[in-house]
C-alpha cells in the first residue's frame, strides 16, 4: 500500500510539474496532449470553404446515375413550383447524400424577392439539412442551395454533442 501511495504522490507532482510549465491560455484537458491548434479562419472564409468542399465532394460522387437524376428532376420541379414569376430554377445536381441547386432572379425585371423560407416551408425536400450561399451577379441574385437528401445529412465535419466528451468529430459516411 505504501508503495503504491509513492508511486501516485510521483504521478500527482509529474502532473503539477507539467502544468505549471504550460503557456497562460493553453488547455487543461489533459496535460499529456499538445494544445489544439485552433482554427484562425473567418467565418465567411470557413464557409466558403465549406461551400468549396461540398463542390468538390459532388464533382467526385460516383453514385447510381439514373438515382441522382431523377432526384435533380424532383427537387427542380419542387422549388420552380414555389418560385416568383421572375425567379428560375438554372441548374439542380445531386450527389448520393445530397443535391446543389442554383436559383436565379433577375432584379431588373421587379418582382417579389426569392422568400427563402417560404421556399423551405414549401419544398419537401428542401426540410432537411441545408445550406446556402447568395450571390449577386449584376442585375440576378443567386440563391445556391445545398441540401442533404432525406436521411442524409451534409458531408461536413461534425463535432460530436457535447454529452459525448472525447468522442472525435464525426463526418458523415461516403457511399
Amino acid at each position: 500500500m505504501k508503495e503504491a501511495m509513492i508511486a501516485i504522490n510521483g504521478k500527482v507532482a509529474s502532473l503539477e510539474a507539467a502544468l505549471a510549465t504550460r503557456p497562460a491560455g493553453a488547455s487543461s484537458e489533459n496535460p499529456a496532449e499538445p494544445a489544439k491548434e485552433q482554427d484562425m479562419r473567418t467565418s465567411a472564409e470557413i464557409h466558403t470553404d465549406t461551400l468549396r468542399s461540398f463542390d468538390a465532394a459532388l464533382a467526385a460522387d460516383r453514385g447510381d446515375v439514373r438515382d441522382k437524376r431523377a432526384t435533380a428532376e424532383r427537387l427542380n420541379r419542387e422549388i420552380a413550383a414555389n418560385m416568383p414569376g421572375n425567379a428560375r430554377v438554372l441548374e439542380v445536381d445531386c450527389a448520393t447524400t445530397f443535391c446543389k441547386a442554383t436559383i436565379d432572379q433577375d432584379t431588373a425585371a421587379g418582382g417579389p424577392p426569392v422568400d427563402v423560407t417560404a421556399l423551405i416551408d414549401n419544398t419537401p425536400s428542401l426540410k432537411t439539412e441545408s445550406m446556402f450561399d447568395y450571390q449577386t451577379v449584376g442585375t440576378h441574385k443567386r440563391v445556391i442551395v445545398y441540401s442533404a437528401r432525406e436521411g442524409q445529412l451534409l458531408p461536413m465535419a461534425r463535432k460530436p454533442p457535447p454529452d459525448l466528451v472525447g468522442a472525435a468529430a464525426a463526418v458523415p459516411p461516403q457511399p
